[in-house]
């Protein structure tokens, strides 16, 4: 099975015909923090899109393959013990 490096929206998801009316969740947004230099703490922000880009894209460099983007999503989150921002 081939792995599809993008996200996909789905096809009831307005983001067909305008980007910004995107109602399916890809453009959330997600934020995690890492250790920094000299005791600092590092907060990083991307779109799920990019958390499900980034995880399918670190599964293809382990020869894993995943079976759905929820799945990268959600792996995504629990080794970044990320968390949707609320704005």
């Amino acid at each position: 099975m081939e792995q599809v490096l993008v996200p996909i929206h789905p096809p009831d998801c307005p983001w067909h015909t305008d980007w910004h009316r995107c109602s399916c969740g890809l453009f959330h947004t997600l934020v995690y923090v890492e250790p920094g230099e000299d005791d600092s703490v590092v907060t990083h922000r991307l779109t799920v899109e990019e958390a499900i880009t980034r995880q399918f894209n670190h599964a293809k460099t382990m020869n894993y393959s995943y079976l759905s983007q929820d799945d990268a999503l959600q792996d995504f989150i629990a080794v970044h013990w990320a968390w949707f921002e609320k704005i």
